[in-house]
């Protein structure tokens, strides 16, 4: 059954007595491309930009008032608005999907309706790419294995490769090359970011192939290959539009 109940910023709609009104209406993400004309040609020529534009999307809720007005919506708003950037949101009417949202002071409204209740509306800022909720856990990949890519779009994996000394690793067609490493580091491509096991970020230090080059998952099959002594967890991050 679908509630409307949704989970944000690691906790649930239901914590704050929110019920979703209608079930949302989401637009498509557009693709960003540039049209040109071409003399002697009808039509466009389309060159992609390889981007999606972000998707706009509005929910409507009411909510229990607990204590008073104030101290609800107070809640409410330290709840949503506490996280920077894009976070993960998981609604019960597509559970399989994780989608990636930016809320920011002006998606919010409130509107008190009785002693009891609160009309919430929130306007939100949606990642063109739904993510595959069971594609988000971090697992473990051997040497040699055949990771399989069952989304519509090239991965930017989140991997935690546990070692020490200078490897060399494989993604499929991508290789990643470190150096000097102590124990273990996190490549997270979608961030471009790279930190130690005390989340200090050493991407300068450790890491020598460049921005554009951290692993990604071709879709299909991608054999990983690992270096001797070297260990491999992995969060894939395959998806479909959002």
């Amino acid at each position: 059954m679908i509630t409307g109940k949704f989970t944000w910023a690691g906790k649930s709609s239901d914590d704050f007595k929110m019920k979703m009104l209608s079930q949302p209406t989401f637009s498509s993400p557009e693709k960003d491309e540039t049209a040109n004309s071409v003399p002697g040609r009808n039509g466009s020529v389309f060159v992609p930009n390889n981007r999606m534009n972000d998707i706009s999307a509005s929910f409507s809720f009411h909510a229990m008032i607990v204590s008073d007005f104030y101290s609800t919506i107070r809640r409410i708003k330290n709840w949503l608005l506490a996280p920077d950037g894009y976070q993960p949101m998981i609604w019960d009417g597509a559970a399989d999907l994780t989608y990636y949202v930016h809320l920011s002071g002006a998606s919010l409204s409130f509107q008190q309706l009785s002693l009891t209740r609160v009309l919430i509306t929130i306007s939100a800022t949606i990642y063109p790419v739904a993510y595959y909720t069971n594609s988000l856990n971090e697992v473990s990949v051997t040497n040699n294995q055949v990771v399989t890519n069952n989304g519509l779009f090239i991965a930017k994996p989140k991997i935690r490769l546990v070692g020490s000394g200078n490897a060399e690793f494989a993604f499929g067609a991508s290789h990643l090359v470190v150096k000097n490493v102590t124990d273990q580091i996190t490549v997270d491509t979608l961030d471009g970011t790279v930190y130690d096991s005390e989340n200090n970020p050493v991407y300068n230090e450790l890491v020598t192939s460049t921005y554009i080059d951290l692993p990604t998952l071709a879709v299909g099959d991608n054999i990983v290959t690992l270096p001797d002594g070297w260990t491999c967890y992995m969060m894939m991050r395959f998806g479909e539009f959002a």
